[in-house]
């Protein structure tokens, strides 16, 4: 409403800076960012173009693939038809596992969807499910941990916890984490990234800007304070040097 953007307003106003935390479905994040850099208010988030465009998984896997980044590919009504192997379904908008259904077929999946131009539908990719803590600054990167995902087995997956700092983080991981950053040169401070390792290879399957449900758990794991540096990264307008962290591994429950 009206009166609540005021008052986000004013108390931004009153501020040095503003995070805001918000979902970018239903465009929420990308209009207040928009909105505060209408008003000169500066903020500790990405701007408003590299959340608009990583809330659209169709843009983003055109922006990814275009950068030759191996990304979940989103098939089109004719390949949907024709697909006899197992699917999966996403609001094309959604955050998280809003939507999310899995589907023996993709004349299946097609049964699932009233309007096309909503829903992504991709190949299932098997592997294990990752997602990158980064932080992002002017095209480049800095992984603050590496994270399992544990999905409840259904057809309706949901996302019941995540354990930070759980994997160990390699060169291949940091090329990756580089190269999405420097394909959306707009993403700053904390940003996720949710994986799939295949063995063979890292899958982008979505870009998270904005905090994630690993943040939660970043405070055990990291020596420095996780929003200090986040902060520090926008004030000093670079990257910190080094990351440093321990061995904790830290369960965040979603249940």
């Amino acid at each position: 409403s009206t009166d609540y953007m005021q008052q986000v307003s004013q108390l931004a106003h009153e501020s040095d800076y503003a995070w805001v935390i918000a979902p970018e479905s239903s465009g929420v994040l990308e209009s207040l960012v928009s909105q505060f850099a209408k008003e000169n208010i500066s903020t500790i988030n990405c701007d408003a173009e590299s959340i608009r465009i990583t809330g659209d998984k169709i843009k983003c896997a055109s922006q990814l693939l275009e950068a030759g980044i191996s990304t979940a590919v989103n098939l089109s009504s004719t390949e949907v038809r024709q697909y006899a192997q197992k699917t999966v379904i996403k609001s094309r908008f959604g955050v998280g596992c809003e939507g999310l259904k899995i589907c023996d077929s993709g004349a299946l999946a097609l049964e699932c969807i009233d309007d096309f131009n909503q829903w992504v539908v991709q190949p299932y990719i098997e592997g294990e499910h990752l997602s990158l803590s980064l932080l992002c600054y002017a095209g480049e990167a800095k992984i603050l941990s590496c994270n399992k995902q544990v999905f409840s087995r259904d057809k309706e997956p949901k996302l019941l916890a995540c354990h930070v700092n759980a994997t160990s983080i390699n060169e291949q991981m940091e090329i990756l984490a580089n190269n999405v950053a420097s394909t959306f040169p707009g993403l700053a401070g904390y940003v996720g990234i949710d994986l799939i390792n295949t063995g063979s290879d890292y899958i982008v399957i979505d870009i998270n800007p904005r905090l994630t449900s690993s943040y939660v758990g970043l405070s055990e794991v990291l020596i420095s304070n996780p929003a200090e540096l986040c902060i520090q990264t926008i004030l000093d307008q670079k990257l910190p040097e080094n990351i440093m962290r321990n061995s904790e591994i830290v369960e965040v429950s979603l249940e």
